[in-house]
C-alpha cells in the first residue's frame, strides 16, 4: 500500500455543484461562510462589522454616498419624512452634522431608484417625484454649506410693463426704433463653478416719436411656480438687448434674439426680500449693422453660440444618474405637462376687421358706460367684431379684472357694474388664457408680462410695448418651472379655436395636459455644467425602459427591459455636436434591480437573469454559471432596493447583497472566485468611503455598520470552510485517508474544529489547538474510520471556535492507495 499526499493550496473559491468525479481542481469549496480569498493560495476570515455611529430612532438609511471627505446619509422614517446627515470618517465614532433638504415628504424613491453623483464638487441626488437636489460642498463646515438646493436655476420673468425713463444724451433707445430684451440669472461660486438660467423669453420694446428718446426700466421677478424666491443675495441679474431696427406703428417689426449685455446687477438682501428687482438699461443705443455702442458681451444663446436650444434648463426628474465624459447624464426621465401653442393667424394689437375676427390679443373699442350698470353700450359694428365672453375689459369706469359676460349687436354685458358713467374714448379688451385656474391677459403670455410660474420659450421676440403691433403665427412653448406632482396643466382661453392645437373656450371644461415619462429617454448636460441640460441634448435608448445607466471610461452602458445597450463616441466640448453610437449588445440580458450593479477596474459587474455577469467592451462573461449557479441562479428585474452590489477597490472584491435569502456573496476579481458572508442583511444600502476606502453598510436597525479596512478585528466564531471532495488525482481508486493538516499564516492564534464531508468530527466535540511549526501554525488530526476514512475521495474543512485565525495557507492530506483487491476487502 503506497503512501501519498494531497496538498491543497489553490484559491479556486466556492463551487457548489457536486464534485463527484473530480471535475473541479483541488481547492474548490462547497461552503465558504465568512471566508474571503484575498491572497495567492490563501483564504482568510471576513472582517467583523463595527458599529459606526447611531441613526435617529425610527429612521433607516436609503442612500449612502461618499464624497471626497464626507459620507452623505439620506434616511426616511416610517411616516415618510426624510432627513440628511453628513458623516465624517472615523473608524470608531464619526462626527455627524445635520443637513437641510428642500423637501422632506415622500419625494424620494424607496425602491432603489435613489442615486447620487458628484461632479465639479457638486453632489446631485435624484428625486422620485420632484426635481433633483444639489449640495454645493463636498466637505461642508456650516449649516449653510450642508443645505441642499433644487438643481439648476429657473427662468427669470419680466412680469410687468417696462417703463420709459427720459434722460439726457446718449440714451438706450432712439425714436422710431425697436429692440428685444432678455434677462439671465447668474450664480458664481468661489471655486469657479458658474450657473446660468435659461434667458427669459425675449420681448420687443419699441417707441415712436413721443418721447423721442429714452432709457428703459425693466421689472424682473425672482419667483418660481411656488411663488418662492429662488435667487439669493450675491447672485447677478444680467440684462441683454438686441441692436435696434426701424419701427413703424402698425407694421410687424422683429429685432430678433441676437442680444448683448447692457446691465449686470448684484442682488441684495432687500431684492430677495421683495422678490423682484428693477433694472434700468442706460447703455448707449446701437443700430443693426452699426457699432455695438453700449452693448457688451453676447448672451450665451446667440445663434453663433448655440442658439436658444442651448439654453441652460435645470435637469429633469430622472430615475438614473451618471457622469460620463465630463457631462451629467439623466435617464428614464419625467417631465411636467408641456404644451406648444401656435396662433393660426396672429397676435398683438388687433385693428383691422380681419385681425379682430381672426387674431388673438388686444382690441380697442369706443363705448358708453352708465354708472352702476353692467351694460356697456354704443359699440360700433367694427368694434364689436371679435368680442367674446371671458375677455378682460380695462377702462377707468370699471373695476380691475372686469370681464365680458355676453355680447350683443352693439353692446356687451360685463361682470362688474360701472363705478361712473360717461363715454370712453378708448376701452382696452384683452383675450385671456387660463392656466391652472389662473387667468393671464394676452401680453402676459406673449410678451413682457410673462407668467412667473411657467417657463416660456419662443424662437422670436414676443409682443412689445408699442401701439399697433401685430405679429403673424407666433409660437410659444409653455411648461412648469418645476416638476410638482401631479405635474398636470389645465388650460382654456377666450377664442381658443385660434390656437393650434385648439383649446377649450373660457366657459368650457378645461383641457388637462398630462406630464410625460420617457422611459427610454436620456438627456445630458453641457460640458462641465452638470445642472445645465439643454432640451436638444437628448438620446433615445432601445424600445423599452431604462433600468440602469452605468459609465465606464469610454463607454456608457444601459440595462433596459429589452436588453443591454452600449453608447460610445464623443460630444464636442464647445459646440455640443454629438458623434455617438448606440448599439444593442445583448437582447436577453436583464438586470435584476436598479442597484444590482457596480464598476470595478473599468468593468461592470451585474446581477441579472443570468446570474452574476461581467460586462466590458471585450465581452460579456457569465461568472456564477457553472460554479454557484444553484445559489445565484439569477432573477429578472424587480423595482427593489435589493439585490445591490458594492465594489471594494482596496482588494478588488464585489459584495453581492440580497441576491440570496440568507447568504451574501463576495466575488474576488483578482482570483476569479466566490466566497460568502452572512454579516449583512438584505435590506441594506452600501458605499465605499472615498477617504479611507473602508466599506460602509447601512442597516434597517438603528445603526450603521462598517466593514473595517484591516485585519485587526476578525470574526470571533462561526466561520466555516468546507472543500469539495478531493481524489488524490485518481477519482477511480479507493484510498485509505490517514491524516489531515491545516496550515495557517504565522501570527494566527486560537483553535479550530475539524470537519470532513461537511460534518464536524465527533459531532463538534473535538477542538484542535494551533501549534507553531517554523514559518506557520498547524493543526493535525488523524482521520477516523467513521469519517469514512476509506473512500475514493474526501472533503476536508473546519469551523472557527475562537478569534485569531488569519489566513489559511493550505491543507495537507495523507493517504494510501488500495489495490483493487484491497479495495474489495
Amino acid at each position: 500500500m503506497a503512501l501519498a499526499r494531497q496538498i491543497i493550496v489553490r484559491p479556486i473559491g466556492l463551487v457548489t455543484q457536486p464534485n463527484k468525479l473530480g471535475v473541479f481542481p483541488p481547492g474548490a469549496l462547497s461552503q465558504a461562510k465568512d471566508w474571503i480569498c484575498r491572497s495567492p493560495a490563501k483564504f482568510q476570515q471576513a472582517y467583523t462589522k463595527t458599529a459606526w455611529g447611531t441613526l435617529l430612532s425610527g429612521y433607516r438609511p436609503r442612500l449612502l454616498h461618499s464624497t471626497a471627505n464626507k459620507l452623505i446619509v439620506l434616511q426616511r422614517d416610517g411616516s415618510g419624512v426624510w432627513r440628511v446627515e453628513w458623516w465624517s470618517h472615523a473608524l470608531t465614532s464619526p462626527s455627524i452634522d445635520n443637513g437641510t433638504l428642500p423637501y422632506t415628504s415622500d419625494d424620494f424613491s424607496q425602491t432603489g431608484r435613489l442615486q447620487a453623483i458628484t461632479m465639479r464638487g457638486r453632489t446631485i441626488i435624484n428625486g422620485a417625484t420632484k426635481d433633483p437636489i444639489v449640495a454645493d460642498y463636498e466637505n461642508p463646515s456650516s449649516t449653510a454649506e450642508r443645505t441642499f438646493r433644487m438643481a439648476g436655476l429657473p427662468q427669470l420673468a419680466m412680469n410687468s410693463a417696462p417703463g420709459e425713463v427720459t434722460t439726457g444724451s446718449p440714451v438706450a433707445i432712439q425714436a422710431n426704433t425697436c429692440v428685444s430684451y432678455s434677462a439671465v440669472l447668474v450664480r458664481e461660486f468661489a471655486d469657479g463653478y458658474v450657473m446660468r438660467s435659461r434667458p427669459s423669453a425675449a420681448f420687443r420694446f419699441a417707441i415712436d416719436a413721443a418721447p423721442t428718446v429714452c432709457d428703459v426700466s425693466l421689472p424682473i421677478s425672482l419667483r418660481d411656480d411656488s411663488l418662492a424666491v429662488f435667487a439669493k443675495a450675491g447672485d447677478y441679474v444680467e440684462v441683454y438687448r438686441s441692436q435696434s431696427v426701424p419701427f413703424t406703428v402698425g407694421a410687424e417689426t422683429n429685432p430678433g434674439v441676437t442680444q448683448y449685455l447692457v446691465a449686470r446687477v448684484a442682488l441684495t438682501a432687500s431684492d430677495i426680500s421683495a422678490g423682484d428687482v428693477t433694472i434700468v438699461d442706460r447703455a448707449v443705443a446701437s443700430a443693426v449693422g452699426g457699432p455695438l455702442g453700449g452693448l457688451g458681451k453676447d448672451i450665451y444663446t446667440n445663434p453663433d453660440l448655440g442658439g436658444l436650444t442651448s439654453g441652460h434648463d435645470p435637469p429633469p426628474v430622472a430615475a438614473c444618474l451618471s457622469v460620463f465624459k465630463g457631462r451629467a447624464w439623466y435617464a428614464n426621465c419625467r417631465f411636467p405637462a408641456r404644451l406648444t401653442l401656435t396662433l393660426r393667424r396672429g397676435e398683438g394689437d388687433l385693428n383691422t376687421a380681419d385681425e379682430r375676427r381672426n387674431g388673438w390679443g388686444r382690441r380697442f373699442i369706443a363705448a358708453t358706460y352708465t354708472n352702476a350698470s353692467t351694460t356697456v353700450s354704443g359699440i360700433s359694428a367694427t368694434d364689436i367684431i371679435g368680442l367674446v365672453p371671458g375677455q378682460q375689459v380695462t377702462d377707468s369706469h370699471l373695476p380691475a379684472g372686469t370681464t365680458i359676460v355676453s355680447v350683443g349687436a352693439t353692446s356687451i354685458v360685463v361682470s362688474a357694474a360701472a363705478t361712473s358713467g360717461g363715454a370712453s374714448a378708448q376701452s382696452e379688451i384683452n383675450d385671456v388664457i387660463e392656466i391652472d385656474g389662473q387667468t393671464y391677459r394676452h401680453f402676459q403670455l406673449f410678451g413682457y408680462g410673462m407668467m412667473v410660474s411657467y417657463k416660456l420659450t419662443a424662437t422670436r421676440a414676443l409682443y412689445g410695448a408699442a401701439s399697433g403691433d401685430f405679429f403673424i403665427g407666433t409660437t410659444v412653448d409653455i411648461t412648469r418651472k418645476h416638476y410638482v406632482p401631479p405635474a398636470t396643466m389645465t388650460l382654456r382661453a377666450t377664442q381658443g379655436s385660434k390656437f393650434d392645437p385648439p383649446i377649450p373656450e373660457i366657459s368650457a371644461a378645461v383641457l388637462t395636459v398630462q406630464p410625460t415619462q420617457r422611459k427610454d429617454y436620456v438627456m445630458y448636460s453641457h460640458n462641465g455644467l452638470p445642472e445645465a441640460v439643454p432640451p436638444t441634448n437628448e438620446q433615445a435608448i432601445g424600445n423599452g425602459e431604462i433600468y440602469a445607466q452605468i459609465s465606464t471610461k469610454d463607454t456608457q452602458w444601459y440595462c433596459c427591459s429589452d436588453g443591454v445597450y452600449r453608447l460610445s463616441g464623443n460630444i464636442a466640448p464647445v459646440n455640443g455636436i454629438p458623434d455617438i453610437l448606440v448599439e444593442q449588445i445583448d437582447e436577453s440580458l436583464i438586470i435584476a434591480g436598479p442597484r444590482a450593479w457596480c464598476v470595478l477596474r473599468g468593468k461592470i459587474y451585474m446581477y441579472s437573469n443570468r446570474g452574476l455577469v461581467e460586462m466590458s467592451d471585450e465581452a460579456i462573461r457569465e461568472l456564477s454559471t457553472g460554479r454557484v449557479g444553484d445559489l445565484l441562479p439569477g432573477a429578472f428585474y424587480a423595482e427593489s432596493e435589493t439585490p445591490f452590489l458594492v465594489a471594494d477597490e482596496r482588494v478588488d472584491e464585489i459584495y453581492i447583497i440580497g441576491a440570496h435569502a440568507t447568504l451574501n456573496f463576495v466575488y474576488s476579481l483578482r482570483y476569479d472566485c466566490f466566497t460568502t458572508t452572512s454579516q449583512f442583511n438584505g435590506a441594506t444600502v452600501g458605499a465605499q468611503l472615498a477617504t479611507s476606502l473602508a466599506m460602509v453598510f447601512g442597516y434597517t436597525t438603528t445603526q450603521l455598520d462598517e466593514l473595517q479596512p484591516d485585519l485587526t478585528a476578525l470574526l470571533s466564531s462561526g466561520p466555516v470552510l468546507d472543500l469539495q471532495p478531493v481524489f488524490g488525482d485518481r477519482p477511480d481508486t479507493m484510498k485509505q485517508w490517514i491524516d489531515a493538516t491545516w496550515i495557517f499564516e504565522t501570527g494566527s492564534s486560537g483553535t479550530l474544529e475539524p470537519r470532513f464531508n461537511g460534518l464536524l468530527v465527533d459531532g463538534g466535540g473535538l477542538v484542535e489547538p494551533l501549534l507553531s511549526a517554523e514559518n506557520d501554525l498547524r493543526a493535525s488530526l488523524g482521520i477516523s474510520r467513521d469519517t469514512p476514512a476509506q473512500a475514493s475521495g474526501i472533503a476536508p474543512g473546519f469551523a472557527i471556535t475562537s478569534a485569531g485565525l488569519k489566513s489559511l495557507a493550505g491543507i495537507s492530506l495523507r493517504y494510501a492507495t488500495f489495490t483493487e483487491q484491497q479495495g474489495r476487502r
